[in-house]
């Protein structure tokens, strides 16, 4: 099949920044081993003219945009006129934003074969984003962000969404008015890159080193990490907590350094920006406790990443967290915002070494389901089911 993949894709592929970017580049490559397989990146401001380059084996568009909504219309038609032009089999939108919502109507206005992947629901971010902090700019993006989402949910007969969650989230939509019509909803999560498999019998864990990664910003709700960790550090003062992730707030960033300094944590927890893939591997291969404090996961790739690494996990018991991380099972989950059961989960699975081990054996064997070489070839059938 020639198959065109449209959302965001690594500038540079040693530092893969977000879950869309990681979802597009490992189900690309998986693809491209019986597939043709192109990629239609979004339109970036910090791209200076449209290019075409080639990145092992898959041929990616890359578009410029002055990041304006008129000007991503007008980059629609001519992002269009390229996918006429290689005559796809199947094109498969990776987004809820404005520009898939015009892709795929223009793709259904010239009878082009296209397939909707939703990556966690916009309506739902933004609003936590604007009641954490109301401003006429946010209110306008939870607006328009959630109005795009509504339509484009309105106007798909089915999408591929990645935990029952975000389908059960998108029905009551439906109930509630805000969609005409619920699309029929494929679960199938995202993958982890193959290299989380490969070493799981040689991995050493360091006891007592915490790992959390994710974008740096409120929704992955860093600060309470720490203000949990600071609990934690007057029974266990040895602990070291590492936070890795894409800046996306500088904001954020340097409320972070100072909830650092203020609890007195600056020998014991660690930031770490815009990680290469390699750093974050080696990191993952050292952690004793993968920790996620955020107020809102449709799947969390982090988590799969962590649990392909057979890493006893402690999180947050919101959104489609629960769907992959069983309580008591593979990890332990908590309240968003609860720092007492949260700390206590920490301290619990760093001092019952039997429980932390057991943990261990039960993620590596649950880690298996998310390979991509399994979730591509529940992709593939949609695909043909979708053609046929």
């Amino acid at each position: 099949m020639k198959i065109i993949q449209v959302g965001s894709y690594p500038q540079n592929l040693k530092c893969i920044k977000g879950g869309i970017e990681s979802s597009i580049f490992g189900l690309s490559n998986e693809l491209k081993k019986q597939n043709e397989v192109f990629v239609f990146d979004l339109p970036r401001k910090d791209v200076t003219s449209d290019i075409v380059e080639e990145n092992d084996g898959i041929v990616v568009y890359r578009f410029y945009s002055k990041g304006t909504n008129i000007m991503s219309v007008l980059r629609c038609i001519s992002i269009l006129k390229n996918i006429k032009s290689l005559r796809p089999d199947i094109c498969h939108l990776h987004s809820s934003n404005f520009i898939s919502l015009i892709l795929y109507i223009l793709c259904k206005f010239n009878r082009i074969p296209v397939l909707v992947t939703i990556h966690g629901l916009a309506h739902i971010e933004k609003r936590n984003e604007l009641n954490k902090n109301f401003s006429l700019r946010n209110l306008f993006k939870y607006v328009f962000q959630s109005w795009c989402e509504f339509l484009l949910l309105t106007f798909t007969n089915q999408i591929i969404v990645d935990t029952k969650y975000v389908a059960k989230q998108i029905n009551k939509y439906r109930l509630q008015k805000k969609i005409f019509r619920a699309p029929k909803c494929i679960v199938i999560p995202q993958g982890v890159d193959s290299s989380f498999f490969s070493n799981n019998p040689q991995v050493v864990c360091q006891k007592g080193m915490i790992l959390s990664v994710g974008g740096i910003n409120a929704r992955k709700g860093h600060i309470k990490l720490i203000q949990s960790v600071s609990i934690v550090q007057k029974y266990y003062p040895e602990i070291k907590l590492i936070i890795a992730g894409t800046l996306t707030d500088q904001n954020y960033y340097n409320q972070l350094k100072s909830e650092i300094k203020n609890n007195d944590l600056t020998k014991n927890v660690s930031l770490v920006v815009n990680a290469s893939s390699e750093c974050l591997y080696e990191l993952y291969s050292k952690a004793d406790l993968f920790v996620l404090h955020s107020q809102e996961e449709s799947q969390g790739i982090v988590l799969c990443e962590a649990l392909a690494m057979g890493i006893p996990i402690v999180a947050t018991n919101v959104g489609g967290i629960p769907y992959v991380i069983k309580d008591k099972k593979n990890g332990l989950l908590s309240d968003y915002n609860d720092l007492n059961k949260f700390a206590e989960n920490i301290l619990y699975l760093i001092g019952n070494r039997d429980i932390n081990n057991l943990m261990r054996s039960e993620n590596i064997n649950s880690g298996t389901k998310y390979s991509w070489h399994i979730i591509t070839s529940d992709i593939i059938k949609v695909y043909r089911k979708l053609l046929n």
